[in-house]
């Protein structure tokens, strides 16, 4: 009986099962093509609160959470479940859209909806001349919308994308049904989720007011005795395309740039000298941002703290 089971296993598992392959050729195949910036992650980092300095970690940098949220993802459609009543989350959404720096069109409390005004491809808001607008610009809003559920809340989000001239059809004011970038609104759904934790820790006395902005927002400028420094709270390559891109939009002259080693010299057209941009992993997700003259003597002060702040609202 013995003998009959081992071969019933070998019959029923052969070598080329398709569930489990385990032939002399597996050792060919492709290895994990892992970013450069992810290869040497520790098991502290992922723990630690975005916009803090690394060390021991402690209860008020590690990521907020809370048991009366979660995200869900079913097929196509993805949303946020809330305890809380649609009462409640209302007035943290609005918050929300206004931290990220998105300016609100139109509200209707009674169907729950909160549409954000059109924004062109480089971020600024179409504002009151939209109306004005004639032309193929692609421009981009976002919508949400608040759900009873039992004594909680749903949060869906939608994105939208169209023309200069089709901006105004009173039909884009209506829910639609798919999103133009499902990928770009989970992403906000996410950042929304860690909005709502970090807005409980601060009412419950877990996070500070300035430890919460700097979960919140991309870029936290911090000012001491010594100077001042940028900390951009995403990873190395992401940190040095936004800073890059932000030097640009200020009109600043770009003279070298190495993406390798996080380096950018500028100038921004005065009477300044050549400026260098220095760019520090902090962690996987945070980039200290330094200022100094080529030379490696430092900036006024003053200056310093001017165009750091300059780039920072750039990026925000």
């Amino acid at each position: 009986m013995f003998a009959l089971m081992l071969s019933g296993c070998g019959f029923n598992n052969p070598q080329s099962s398709p569930d489990v392959v385990y032939s002399t050729g597996a050792t060919e195949a492709r290895s994990l093509q892992v970013p450069p910036d992810l290869t040497s992650v520790s098991n502290g980092e992922q723990f630690i609160l975005p916009g803090n300095e690394p060390g021991s970690l402690t209860r008020n940098r590690l990521l907020p959470t809370f048991t009366g949220a979660q995200y869900v993802r079913r097929g196509d459609q993805n949303w946020l479940e809330l305890s809380q009543s649609a009462e409640t989350i209302w007035p943290l959404v609005l918050e929300f859209v206004r931290k990220q720096k998105m300016a609100v069109e139109l509200t209707e409390p009674t169907t729950g909806l909160i549409m954000t005004q059109w924004r062109s491809d480089d971020g600024k808001s179409g504002g009151l001349l939209k109306n004005l607008i004639s032309n193929d610009q692609q421009f981009s809003r976002f919508m949400f919308r608040l759900e009873r559920n039992g004594t909680g809340t749903r949060v869906f989000a939608r994105s939208m994308m169209r023309s200069g001239d089709d901006i105004n059809d009173a039909a884009n004011n209506q829910w639609p049904a798919s999103s133009h970038d499902p990928e770009q609104v989970s992403q906000l759904l996410t950042r929304l989720l860690v909005f709502m934790g970090a807005e409980e820790q601060k009412a419950q006395g877990i996070l500070s007011e300035p430890q919460a902005s700097a979960v919140l927002d991309d870029a936290v400028l911090q000012t001491t005795a010594s100077g001042s420094q940028l900390l951009v709270n995403k990873g190395f390559v992401p940190s040095f395309k936004v800073v890059q891109q932000a030097v640009e939009q200020l009109e600043y002259q770009v003279l070298t740039t190495d993406a390798s080693v996080g380096r950018l010299e500028v100038s921004t057209g005065t009477d300044v000298p050549t400026i260098l941009i220095s760019m520090t992993p902090v962690h996987v997700s945070a980039v200290r941002v330094l200022l100094s003259q080529v030379g490696g003597e430092s900036l006024e002060k003053e200056l310093e703290r001017s165009i750091l702040s300059a780039i920072r609202e750039q990026i925000i």
